[in-house]
């Protein structure tokens, strides 16, 4: 039997599966854990927010390094040699 205690009063009882925690009216502890719940949501939108936001950091600065590269790799690129009509119609005379 789980005795009746005041509505804030917390006692300890041993039933099979271990000791708990009974109150008066569950009613305390169902906010209580509906807190808790709220704030471990909480801690982990925050965490995953974090997360994205590095994410989302590495890949503008991977994204820059790699416009930075191009535009090196564009100017180091050997161009192509342009020819005109007139040099081609020399080299064919030779």
């Amino acid at each position: 039997m789980i005795p009746r205690l005041e509505p804030n009063d917390i006692t300890l009882y041993k039933p099979a599966f271990g000791i708990r925690y009974q109150y008066k009216h569950s009613s305390i502890l169902r906010e209580r854990c509906k807190k808790k719940k709220n704030i471990k949501k909480n801690i982990n939108k925050h965490e995953t927010n974090l997360r994205l936001k590095e994410q989302r950091v590495l890949f503008m600065k991977q994204e820059n390094e790699l416009m930075f590269l191009s535009s090196v790799y564009q100017l180091r690129k050997p161009q192509k040699k342009q020819f005109n009509g007139m040099e081609k119609r020399s080299r064919n005379e030779f």
